[in-house]
């Protein structure tokens, strides 16, 4: 059968495919580089290379793109595996002049390689990358990149390698300060929907290490699986915060919450 040679839905503005791409062949993506407005898609690695083949991943790619969500489809565990960083890097560059930008079931081991590769735009309003797993260096550094960032949504975790129950010391606290005393984050509203820490107390105290250095934001709400691990959560930020490292500091002026 032969491709349509026109665009078949001259007036589409939307397209969200969460589950897998209907179409079999990608001229609705092609047809709609002048009109889209909002591009969700998961795919498998057969979509994503065509994609690549066609020019449809380029910064240039849609006019008119406000948001984008680009992931792997459930039934494409081998692409999360083996092409993650590519589609991630993909989705920056095609969002290049988007508002918001959504990172789905990207896996991604070392983000450290990453972190150099990234387009940084000045456009980004919400990026949301719950499902990729960042050290709080990791995330400081990716979200101080956007100058106009107002919102961001991660998934924290430990510095790989480090399964200390233990609580930052003082010396460690004041590195990292250092690390990141030109911080000119502009995000304001942080949500933590997972974090991966040895222990509840941990997580409080390397959430507030990490709000600390960025002195825009005025919200953190971290989503917690259970009543008790929230219950916990917050007991770790109050104990952080009632530390001498912290006071009299700004942190102490944000609003941090934990529930379910």
């Amino acid at each position: 059968m032969r491709q349509p040679t026109v665009d078949p839905f001259p007036a589409l503005e939307v397209l969200d495919c969460q589950t897998c791409f209907p179409f079999t062949t990608p001229v609705v993506l092609e047809g709609g580089q002048s009109h889209l407005r909002v591009l969700k898609l998961r795919m498998d690695t057969t979509l994503f290379g065509i994609m690549e083949s066609k020019g449809l991943l380029r910064s240039s790619s849609y006019k008119k793109l406000e948001i984008i969500s680009l992931g792997w489809a459930e039934r494409s565990s081998f692409g999360r595996q083996e092409h993650s960083e590519r589609m991630l890097l993909k989705s920056f560059e095609v969002g290049a002049q988007t508002q918001v930008l959504y990172a789905n079931r990207l896996a991604i081991p070392d983000f450290d390689v990453v972190l150099p590769k990234i387009q940084f735009t000045n456009t980004l309003r919400v990026l949301d990358f719950q499902e990729t797993a960042l050290t709080i260096a990791q995330a400081v550094e990716l979200l101080s990149g956007f100058p106009k960032l107002r919102e961001a949504r991660l998934f924290l975790r430990e510095t790989p390698g480090d399964r200390s129950k233990r609580m930052p010391s003082p010396e460690e606290v004041a590195q990292f300060n250092k690390r990141f005393i030109d911080c000119q984050s502009s995000v304001m509203f942080l949500d933590i929907y997972k974090t991966q820490f040895t222990n509840s107390r941990r997580s409080g105290e390397y959430i507030v290490m990490m709000a600390d250095v960025m002195p825009s934001i005025t919200r953190v709400r971290i989503k917690c699986s259970t009543r008790t691990r929230s219950s916990r959560v917050r007991n770790g930020i109050k104990f952080a915060l009632q530390r001498s490292i912290y006071k009299n500091k700004r942190v102490q002026d944000i609003q941090f919450a934990a529930d379910e």
